[in-house]
């Protein structure tokens, strides 16, 4: 497990695959967030104020239900349509963060803020892998009803991927701001 830790989990990439990996991986971010935001408005109503997110956190089969019932027949394919492009963003997103934690911390001398890229690094990847399981989860009650254990397992799986992201989004924009202040300064990070 430490050697995990120690190691980056793009490291494989150099040179000019990382400058691809980025560009690639912003298309697909981009365009699976674009078609993901279309589905959303098709579904959007009083219940889903948060849109997916509301029905990822429904947690019971009551409120799993009274997403599916809010419904028509085209706004839950839109929700199926939804979820499926998130299959594409879940990859780009958790690669794209664990490639920008792993080139931000390679910048950084303080020790402790490199080491705390590698490991964000690894936990956005798992992030995408909980995201995962989340949409399997959602398919699953779109597809079959709402009984448990499926609502109650979909919010553990985004409960955890939300733990697993938002520290290494923090990570990213925290480092930025360290970064962009050692260079007014003058400073070598």
């Amino acid at each position: 497990m430490l050697k995990m830790i120690e190691a980056y989990p793009l490291q494989f990439l150099v040179g000019w695959q990382r400058h691809l990996a980025f560009l690639i991986l912003i298309g697909c971010y981009l365009t699976a967030r674009a078609a993901m935001s279309a589905a959303s408005l098709l579904f959007h109503n009083d219940l889903t104020t948060l849109g997916i997110v509301s029905f990822e956190f429904a947690g019971t089969s009551g409120a799993a239900q009274a997403f599916l019932q809010s419904w028509d027949v085209d706004q839950s394919l839109a929700v199926v349509r939804h979820t499926r492009f998130d299959f594409l963003y879940l990859i780009a997103y958790g690669l794209l963060a664990a490639l920008l934690c792993e080139t931000i911390s390679r910048r950084i001398s303080a020790r402790r803020w490199a080491r705390a890229g590698v490991f964000l690094a690894w936990s956005a990847c798992f992030a995408a892998l909980f995201d995962a399981f989340e949409n399997i989860g959602m398919l699953w009650i779109l597809d079959h009803g709402s009984g448990q254990p499926w609502p109650a397992l979909v919010a553990l799986m985004a409960a955890i991927k939300f733990s697993l992201i938002v520290p290494a989004l923090l990570y990213l924009f925290a480092a930025l701001f360290y970064l962009l202040l050692r260079r007014l300064q003058g400073v070598q990070a």
